[in-house]
């Protein structure tokens, strides 16, 4: 479920190939149940020696399914010892091992046995390896220059602040937390404007977060902001995006009593008179 609501349609579909082109290539050296290709499109089961390398890749496939089973249920990819281990044994698996599991012939001779494959192969690998490490980075100096833009504002290296943040979000055009520095830096130097320029871009940039509507609303609640209906305005998103957020909530019930402070006014209880009071009282008869 969060594959499809990260990538969609599209980025499902393509996931469920890649996942049955590698179930595919992991049957093949495998051969569960001692089914083998004869030719063509033939299939026949024949008696597999259960040799030391096909117990191997037997052992791996079980690894990988059972990975793959428990993560429909767990977040296994958040342990890193056991990706590792379920990668590389998937990975070997579609590779081939080292020989077939029957007669020592060697899998995918054509591709194995081409140079020019291999060497594309490897700098497809290379390529990609290099994309997955660039995509982590940049957020991380990003990250690290957004600390580094608090850290010289709160010391009063404005300037430095300033170009700390614009660094941050050249790294990361997609992250918020350098706007919400920004925001805080143009408030300070009494640039109420250019402040809430920057959270509204943060909005503008992740309309699903409820912490950027949050962080606009909180501005214009306060000096230089737009009033209380244009906070109240922009609380609804964020309760609609997080209704058991206790601090939209809080922030929602403080605006609400600012607006319509008469729904809140709680009546004074009644006080019981006194035994002297009601002594002193007229009786209804005169």
């Amino acid at each position: 479920m969060q594959t499809l609501a990260d990538l969609g349609l599209v980025g499902m579909a393509v996931s469920i190939a890649l996942a049955g082109a590698w179930l595919w290539s992991a049957l093949r050296v495998t051969r569960p149940g001692g089914i083998v290709r004869v030719g063509g499109a033939r299939f026949e089961r024949r008696p597999v020696p259960f040799t030391a390398e096909r117990v191997g890749l037997l052992t791996m496939l079980a690894i990988v399914l059972a990975f793959t089973v428990h993560s429909l249920i767990d977040w296994t990819w958040f342990v890193p010892g056991d990706v590792c281990v379920a990668l590389l044994c998937a990975g070997w698996l579609a590779g081939g091992g080292d020989e077939a599991s029957a007669g020592g012939r060697r899998l995918w001779p054509a591709i194995r046995d081409s140079a020019p494959l291999r060497r594309a192969g490897a700098a497809l690998a290379l390529a990609a390896a290099l994309l997955a490490a660039w995509t982590q980075w940049q957020p991380l100096r990003s990250s690290n220059a957004t600390s580094a833009a608090s850290i010289a504002y709160a010391q009063g290296q404005t300037a430095q602040a300033l170009a700390d943040v614009h660094a941050a979000r050249s790294r990361d055009p997609l992250a918020v937390a350098p706007l919400y520095v920004l925001g805080a830096i143009e408030q300070g130097a009494g640039h109420p404007a250019a402040a809430r320029a920057a959270l509204v871009e943060a909005v503008r940039l992740q309309p699903s977060n409820p912490q950027t509507w949050r962080a606009l609303a909180e501005f214009d609640l306060g000096p230089g902001g737009r009033g209380a209906l244009a906070s109240l305005a922009e609380l609804r998103p964020a309760l609609f995006l997080d209704p058991q957020s206790q601090s939209s909530i809080d922030d929602f019930v403080t605006v609400y009593r600012t607006l319509h402070p008469a729904q809140f006014v709680t009546p004074a209880p009644a006080i019981a008179p006194s035994a002297a009071a009601r002594q002193a009282a007229p009786s209804p008869s005169g």
